[in-house]
């Protein structure tokens, strides 16, 4: 994985907000499996799919310099999901922000 050298990780005293790495994609692949926390989303992923939105969650982070972040709890998970800032791609009441 190309690495954009502007984008350092954002910490907090409980947090921090990264780069994704090739170890996220099986905890992410879960995540993504599990009817309850896909239950406001269309649908439950496939290990594919997921690999497929992770490569382009982290293809917009590269991009961009800023983006959808892995989230590590140090000393406690290496990934427990992802936060940040995405431009909505989709027509809605709140559209455009």
């Amino acid at each position: 994985m190309q690495n954009n050298k502007y984008l350092v990780p954002l910490k907090t005293d409980r947090l921090i907000l990264r780069d994704w790495k090739e170890s996220d994609l099986e905890p992410f692949a879960k995540l993504n499996a599990d009817h309850r926390v896909m239950e406001y989303f269309p649908e439950t992923l496939t290990q594919k799919e997921s690999n497929h939105l992770a490569a382009r969650i982290r293809s917009k982070l590269q991009e961009q310099g800023w983006g959808l972040w892995a989230i590590e709890v140090p000393d406690v998970a290496d990934f427990v999901g992802f936060i940040g800032l995405a431009i909505p791609t989709f027509d809605a009441h709140f559209t455009p922000q």
